[in-house]
């Protein structure tokens, strides 16, 4: 039975930096704190629990809960402007719509009505909140189908270009394809050449290595794919790069001779929401395109690996306290100090391995954590 519920949408101006907005989305998402939006009157009848609608860049893109007014003054953490009056709070994870819905942006609120089914499991809402994959997804399988034709039986190594355009950006591809007769050989070749997928958003180069046996792409062609489409689809959404400016400080310490700053920049990318999401979004489309098991697709996407040294790397963030403030220092300009380093750290751990189990539990594929960590 479904039954129809009063939301409202409101708009968040495309001056604001997506990637500044996820991070106000992500520290509400345990339901510890709330988001403000002011409005000039109270939408009617809208009562805790019901919906609000984000506007972003010409799309309805997704929903928080409402979960009560605030009249006072306020400093926004993204924008820094100190703010009096009516706000309405949000709080709780933000639910991606499957397919955005076109919209214009405006002023204040607007009246937004949905359904709801009665019957609605925890499952399916796990789904909603995950939704949005399904576009990358598609995309992926789409995208894999298309190269497999130009690999048949063409043995050896092809370096081709395609038109395409994803998520309303045009992509020059850049991808060089190996196909082998069997998969030892294959498997050898790719570890020894060691190349690295990367999507370029300033140019829109997309370079991608990929490895088939047969004419059939490999355990972790999805992964790869997907995991790179997923960061194009991220910069769709917020017409802007994705990578933060403390993202990029790190890449420059990842091969850093110092431990703590090469272990400090792993630690960063491991916790940046958007790697996380790509991580996982290649583990779903591997999930869902290969006849491996569980244990083996964990395996072949280096989800195990990540979270092992996701978890020792935060271990040895506490246990080595001065060693990491000192390698903290290029950061300071941003706000980073070593509490606030160790308090994100462990909360993006335990959203990275939520979300990995949401995954596996959508896949009806079943695993103990405990068995890995």
């Amino acid at each position: 039975m479904s039954i129809s519920k009063k939301g409202i949408v409101i708009t968040i101006p495309k001056t604001i930096k997506w990637n500044d907005y996820q991070k106000e989305l992500d520290a509400v998402s345990d339901w510890q704190q709330v988001m403000n939006f002011k409005v000039s009157n109270k939408p009617k009848d809208l009562e805790i629990g019901n919906r609000v609608y984000l506007c972003y860049n010409g799309q309805i893109i997704g929903w928080q809960t409402f979960v009560g007014y605030y009249e006072g003054s306020f400093d926004c953490t993204t924008t820094g402007n100190e703010w009096n009056g009516t706000f309405i709070q949000r709080s709780g994870p933000f639910h991606y719509l499957q397919t955005p819905i076109p919209c214009n942006g405006f002023r204040g609120f607007k009246y937004f009505d949905y359904q709801i089914n009665e019957s609605t499991t925890s499952k399916q809402l796990i789904k909603e909140e995950h939704s949005r994959n399904t576009l990358v997804q598609n995309e992926t399988k789409n995208f894999i189908n298309e190269i497999i034709n130009f690999v048949n039986n063409q043995y050896g190594k092809q370096v081709i270009s395609v038109p395409l355009t994803l998520f309303g950006i045009k992509i020059k591809p850049v991808i060089t394809l190996y196909n082998f007769k069997n998969n030892n050989d294959c498997i050898s070749a790719k570890n020894s050449q060691n190349k690295t997928n990367e999507y370029n958003e300033t140019t829109h180069v997309l370079n991608l290595y990929l490895y088939f046996v047969n004419g059939k792409p490999i355990y972790d062609t999805f992964d790869s794919v997907a995991h790179e489409f997923s960061h194009i689809y991220q910069i769709s959404l917020s017409n802007d790069n994705y990578a933060t400016d403390i993202y990029k400080i790190s890449l420059k310490y990842r091969n850093s001779k110092n431990k703590f700053e090469n272990r400090l920049s792993c630690l960063i990318y491991l916790s940046d929401s958007h790697e996380q999401d790509s991580i996982v979004q290649g583990l779903e489309s591997c999930l869902e395109n290969s006849p491996l098991s569980t244990d083996e697709v964990l395996n072949a996407t280096q989800t195990n690996d990540y979270l092992i040294v996701y978890e020792k790397l935060i271990k040895d963030f506490e246990k080595n306290k001065e060693n990491y403030i000192f390698a903290l220092t290029p950061y300071r300009n941003y706000g980073l100090d070593y509490s606030r380093c160790l308090k994100k750290f462990k909360n993006q751990y335990k959203r990275f391995k939520s979300k990995i189990g949401h995954i596996l539990d959508l896949n009806n594929k079943k695993i103990n954590f405990k068995n890995i960590i």
